[in-house]
């Protein structure tokens, strides 16, 4: 099972933002933590990570978002530009996207009321996105690619 789990670096200092986020509840902000938009309880907050990977992130996401474990390739995909809202200010955040090869799925995970799980052929997951940078990923998911010789 190496690999489809979080590292205990990544894990301490999760344990440790959330020590953080009890000290001082809603209070905390950046760089610590970020304000949830579109949360069903007020005030939510979402822990920022400084120090893990992409790879690290994205192993967290599949656990918490989706109840998925598995191996996240060593290099990202690509990248996106995501519009992030924060009440009346707005940002633009650039994420990099990794693929998860998925070993196992969990029936209970800590987002199943807020989210649905569900599988879909390439085509239609890429119908479902509405970011264009983000559709152009999904679509390239499964193609052949170039040899760099």
């Amino acid at each position: 099972m190496s690999g489809e789990y979080v590292s205990g670096d990544a894990q301490a200092e999760v344990i440790a933002k959330v020590n953080l986020l009890k000290l001082l509840g809603p209070k905390l902000g950046r760089p610590h933590a970020d304000t949830l938009n579109g949360s069903k309880h007020a005030n939510m907050k979402e822990l920022r990570l400084d120090a893990a990977d992409g790879i690290e992130l994205a192993k967290i996401g599949g656990q918490r978002r989706a109840g998925v474990l598995g191996k996240v390739k060593s290099k990202p995909i690509g990248n996106y530009t995501y519009p992030k809202t924060d009440g009346a200010s707005a940002q633009s955040l650039r994420v990099a996207v990794f693929l998860l090869s998925v070993r196992r799925e969990r029936r209970r995970w800590p987002e199943r009321d807020e989210r649905r799980r569900a599988w879909f052929p390439v085509h239609k997951a890429a119908k479902e996105v509405s970011e264009p940078e983000l559709r152009t990923l999904i679509r390239g998911v499964g193609q052949p690619r170039a040899s760099s010789r």
